[in-house]
Order: C-alpha cells, then structure tokens, then sequence
C-alpha cells in the first residue's frame, strides 16, 4: 500500500493532481486548501498517501500534513462518511478548525460545510468528539493574547479570512504574530499586512 510520494507536480486539476515519480504519474486527490496551496508546475512535491482499494477503482488521497491525514483516517470511520466526502468536510474546514469544531460541538461551523447537514454533524462530535484531542492546535484566544490592542473578536474574524484563503491556522497565527502591537487595527490592515507577511 502506497502510504507517503515524492514527486514533480505534473498537472493540476479540479479536485486532484497528477505528481510525476520515477516516471510514473499518479493522480491523487486534494482537498481545496491543499490544492490553494500548491507550488507551481514542475515543482517538487511530498504528500502523505491514504489509498482506497475497491475492485473496481484505486484511488489515491493526499495530504501535506500528517494532521490532516489523520483526522481524514478519523472521518472515514464514521458511519456513512466514504472517502469523497471525508476529503470535502476538510474543504470545508482546514484539519485543525475542523478538529476544533468537533471538540466544541460547534454545529454552525460544521453544518456551514456544503453538503454537511445538521444529522451527519451531530454523528461527526459524537463519534470523534474525544478521539481528536492531539489534533487540536492553538486557539484564536491564544493568538488574540499576544497582541496587546486587538480585540479577541478582531483576530478571530482575521484568522478566519486568512484560513478561507487556504492557509493552515498555525501559518496564519505566525503572520499575525509578526505585526507590531501598538496600532489600531482594524480588520483590513491586518488582512493586508498579514498577506504581506505570509508572502
């Protein structure tokens, strides 16, 4: 079973790539952050495989991260969740939001998920609510601490807008973590100025 790749991204399509290893191109599917995150074509590329063996398909899922890798392993063993719709709920939220909306039994968020309805939300916290604590990264709160003058609500609505753009939580804290305490934020400057850090 194929479990980790290296490769050249050959090709990008609406859901998957096509990474070039030794010759071989493997199609592989992504989910959206992951795909908003790629490098550009002919780029080298590590992913963490899950494989899906069915008599008559053999599907490939990538990762960039073991955390996202395992909290898709987590969703798959939830009842009447297959591996398409796993890789859609981490569309929807990245792996560490995700992690956290299911320990908080945050129904809003998780039912903001296209696709994802009240039902299939509850299953999700009642079946992994206490099987995801190592997946749980730093919180906003922790984030809106280290810069004296923002408001909790502020950095909140700002790491949101940075995740939706498809970058993890941790590089959106780290962006922000850079930008000087002492000026009136508002939550347009640190969109921009927190851009301009992570690029």
């Amino acid at each position: 079973m194929i479990v980790y790749l290296e490769g050249n991204l050959h090709r990008i399509q609406e859901d998957s790539i096509v990474l070039l290893t030794q010759g071989v191109g493997y199609q592989i599917h992504l989910s959206k952050p992951a795909l908003d995150r790629l490098p550009t074509l002919g780029s080298k590329l590590t992913l963490h495989i899950h494989s899906v063996i069915r008599e008559d398909s053999h599907q490939l899922f990538g990762f960039q991260s073991e955390v996202e890798k395992t909290l898709f392993l987590k969703l798959i063993q939830v009842s009447s969740i297959g591996p398409k719709m796993a890789l859609n709920i981490l569309s929807g939220l990245p792996a560490p939001e995700l992690a956290h909306a299911i320990h908080h039994e945050d129904l809003v968020r998780i039912t903001a998920i296209p696709g994802i309805g009240k039902k299939t939300a509850e299953r999700l916290i009642v079946d992994l609510k206490d099987k995801i604590l190592g997946l749980l990264g730093p919180t906003s709160s922790a984030l809106s601490s280290e810069i004296p003058g923002a408001p909790s609500s502020l950095m909140d609505e700002a790491l949101s807008a940075l995740t939706n753009l498809g970058y993890s939580p941790q590089e959106a804290q780290k962006a922000l973590r850079t930008l000087p305490p002492d000026e009136k934020w508002t939550l347009e400057t640190l969109l921009r100025e927190g851009l301009k850090a992570l690029s």
